[in-house]
């Protein structure tokens, strides 16, 4: 929210604009992609925590027992990029869904006439 809200303080058009829909879905979309690169490592660890908690058959056994021996691991085995492994389909995912509703939020408040500020 907040990676939107001052990009569109300074890019976005009036809302009579012919290009705020187009610009509503840019701005959501970089927001949305923003976001997913800050918080991804931590989903991702969240996941392979999970496999502690849940193990299906694919994930019998994993070489952790804790957050931080999850973290440890990713790290020692794969480096930095590992805590990103996924992302590209993530950002598929996420940055769509977040344009769509970011630019559906501004498009009803300014038929609704709400300010943003």
């Amino acid at each position: 929210m907040a990676t939107f809200d001052v990009t569109k303080a300074r890019y976005m058009p009036a809302p009579s604009d012919p290009r705020f829909v187009l610009m509503n879905l840019a701005l959501g979309g970089f927001a949305g992609a923003v976001a997913t690169t800050l918080t991804y490592p931590t989903d991702l660890v969240r996941r392979k925590v999970q496999q502690i908690v849940t193990p299906t058959q694919a994930f019998e056994s994993v070489p952790y027992n804790s957050l931080l021996g999850a973290i440890d691991h990713i790290y020692h085995s794969e480096g930095l990029p590992g805590f990103f492994r996924g992302l590209v389909p993530c950002y598929l995912k996420v940055i769509p869904a977040i344009a769509i509703a970011f630019a559906t939020n501004e498009k009803l408040k300014a038929w609704l006439g709400v300010s943003s500020k």
